[in-house]
């Protein structure tokens, strides 16, 4: 009876020949500033392609992007993922920072076969995906990894995928920069910003006056912080990739 039910269940991706939504397309075109967000916001309710080992005759991944592409099914178990790739499925995995793994997504099949041709591809809904890094990685995916498109989509990201909340990138928290030099008791000195980095990272900026101390400032700025980030929580919760960058900022000319 179960087997019945799954094979009359409709198919979330029918007709989906494995190319890139339109919606994520148009997110790897937008600045910089803008990128990261735009992505999550389209896989939010989107799909995205997972590779999986092949078991018994491997597939041609290229033939398939023509045609039907294998999908995952729909049934969950309790923690969220899909039981045939807990059961049947191998999945490979990816280098994420600090030393991390991480899930490897793609954004259509295309890319999937230029990483790994051996993997054939499998349709998941962004949603079952995230249950899936969360239970096997830390909550922690990279998506089109060893691409222009490389991006890192850290435990923030998946939580608020699975929890159905809006992901707020750190980038565009006016509160968290103050909070971090709070939290970090940064000289006032001591200029403390949060931009979008590369690849989905998070940027803090510190920048001091130009003067004779500078440099003991921006180390001792820069230690408050890795240890600010390593320490309270959360900032660990905010936080997936993050880059510190200090500097020395100009002098004004009147």
């Amino acid at each position: 009876m179960a087997e019945q039910h799954r094979l009359l269940r409709p198919n979330p991706f029918a007709g989906d020949t494995g190319e890139i939504e339109p919606e994520l397309a148009k997110a790897f075109a937008q600045p910089l500033a803008n990128r990261a967000t735009a992505v999550v916001a389209a896989l939010t309710t989107g799909r995205v392609v997972l590779p999986i080992s092949p078991h018994a005759q491997p597939a041609d991944i290229a033939a398939l992007t023509a045609g039907k592409l294998p999908v995952a099914d729909e049934a969950t178990t309790e923690s969220g993922c899909a039981s045939e790739l807990e059961l049947n499925s191998s999945i490979p995995e990816v280098a994420y920072p600090g030393g991390a793994t991480a899930l490897p997504v793609f954004s259509s099949a295309a890319q999937l076969a230029s990483w790994g041709g051996e993997y054939r591809p499998l349709l998941l809904k962004t949603r079952a995906a995230a249950a899936l890094a969360l239970q096997r990685y830390d909550g922690q995916m990279v998506l089109d990894p060893q691409s222009s498109q490389q991006t890192w989509l850290g435990r923030s990201v998946t939580v608020a995928w699975i929890t159905e909340m809006p992901w707020i990138a750190p980038w565009a928290d006016p509160e968290l920069a103050s909070y971090l030099a709070n939290i970090a008791e940064i000289d006032q000195a001591v200029a403390v910003e949060v931009h979008a980095g590369l690849q989905g990272a998070a940027v803090i900026q510190l920048g001091v006056p130009p003067a004779s101390a500078a440099r003991q400032m921006l180390l001792a700025a820069v230690q408050k912080i890795t240890t600010a980030l390593g320490e309270d929580t959360y900032l660990k919760a905010r936080f997936d990739v993050v880059e510190i960058r200090p500097e020395t900022l100009e002098s004004s000319v009147d």
